[in-house]
């Protein structure tokens, strides 16, 4: 048995690396969209990432985080988050917050990206806001 490829989340690289003649093993998209999640969160909750710990569900690009702690005592953190969430600017993340009051749990994907798959919904928010929040998030992964 082989190894599976593993590529970005887009449902297309998948299907491509898995034509080629000579390809015989499988290969899966998966999303980072979790490690994302945690930023987000993070930045709402004014925590260090590595104290946070999440766990999240779905299928690629919906992933909803189920369970919110603080990774040391293994506090729920989801009644903490509530309420920084309801105060923090809302120029942060839009249409993820929408998303996170509509159906009581937190989107992995940002704005931009999820976006992408609920452009109704999206509207401006996609395309305005959270451009400027991955942009910062790129800016902060750079520091690792």
């Amino acid at each position: 048995m082989r190894c599976p490829i593993t590529t970005s989340p887009v449902i297309v690289m998948p299907g491509a690396s898995s034509r080629p003649a000579k390809f015989s093993g499988k290969a899966i998209g998966l999303c980072h969209g979790i490690f994302l999640a945690r930023w987000f969160i993070c930045q709402i909750l004014g925590m260090p990432e590595p104290e946070v710990e999440l766990l999240a569900a779905g299928l690629n690009h919906f992933q909803w985080v189920m369970h919110l702690r603080e990774k040391v005592s293994g506090r729920d953190l989801s009644p903490l988050f509530k309420e920084k969430e309801a105060a923090h600017d809302p120029s942060f993340s839009p249409l993820t917050r929408k998303l996170y009051r509509t159906f009581g749990l937190w989107p992995t994907c940002s704005d931009d990206h999820t976006g992408e798959y609920l452009a109704p919904m999206a509207g401006k928010a996609a395309s305005t806001a959270s451009t400027s929040t991955a942009t910062k998030r790129a800016a902060t992964d750079s520091r690792t």
